[in-house]
């Protein structure tokens, strides 16, 4: 699936995860683009230990997060490709502490929208 661009005024935080099974190392990756699709961040982060995948995509949603709160960013949509991730942070269930208190506290300024972007198959 190709790369959308956000609305007008919007930014764009695409995030995702990998965790190898043979020996539990794994990465994240973090990209942000403007609506016009000029590249405004990225971030690489090596696991050299994951459970899981599913742990992994959590981990990067949480480092997606973070890098938004550290660019001050106002409007943004945040796309991963774990269904289950994006599904538990949108239902405002505790997924971690850091995930919780950023997109649910009343001192948060960002307009956040989260969506699932089916990556493959």
């Amino acid at each position: 699936m190709a790369w959308s661009p956000p609305p007008p005024g919007y930014t764009k935080l695409n995030f995702d995860a990998s965790c190898m099974d043979q020996d539990g190392s794994g990465g994240i990756g973090l990209i942000l683009r403007n609506e016009t699709g000029l590249l405004l961040a990225t971030k690489a982060i090596h696991l050299s230990h994951c459970l899981n995948a599913r742990t992994a995509e959590a981990l990067a949603a949480r480092e997606a997060l973070h890098l938004a709160s550290e660019m001050h960013l106002s409007h943004l949509i945040i796309e991963g490709g774990s269904y289950g991730i994006i599904k538990l942070i949108d239902s405002n269930q505790p997924l971690s502490r850091d995930i919780e208190e950023y997109c649910y506290t009343d001192e948060s300024k960002m307009n956040i929208e989260i969506r699932y972007r089916k990556t493959r198959g």
